[in-house]
């Protein structure tokens, strides 16, 4: 019975234009401005889940556009703000200069 009633609910055109959606409201998305320089906008985010490595478990990903020059620098899910500033920093300001933008998901 469960099995027809999932063709059913599959199949009728009612319960597909009336499908709820499953995702969080869309935020704003904003255009990125025309480059002009290399290293001028970096973008950032943070790759989790990974495995347990030596007490590494994630990657704070660092791109810059234009030139797709990046960084993937390992750490752990317990990074605080002042220490991933400070990777941010090290990594940016020692190789290529600070961007004058810098785009993020606003991930927590």
């Amino acid at each position: 019975m469960t099995k027809d009633t999932r063709n059913f609910i599959v199949t009728y055109p009612i319960c597909q234009k009336i499908k709820h959606a499953r995702h969080a409201p869309y935020g704003l998305l904003q255009l990125v401005p025309m480059l002009n320089q290399p290293f001028e906008v970096a973008t950032m985010d943070f790759i989790g889940n990974l495995p347990k490595g030596i007490g590494i478990d994630t990657i704070f990903m660092l791109v810059f556009k234009l030139t797709k020059y990046a960084f993937f620098i390992p750490c752990n899910t317990n990074l605080i703000e002042q220490k991933a500033a400070c990777l941010f920093f090290d990594k940016s300001e020692t190789h290529v200069g600070l961007p004058k933008q810098i785009i993020s998901d606003q991930d927590t």
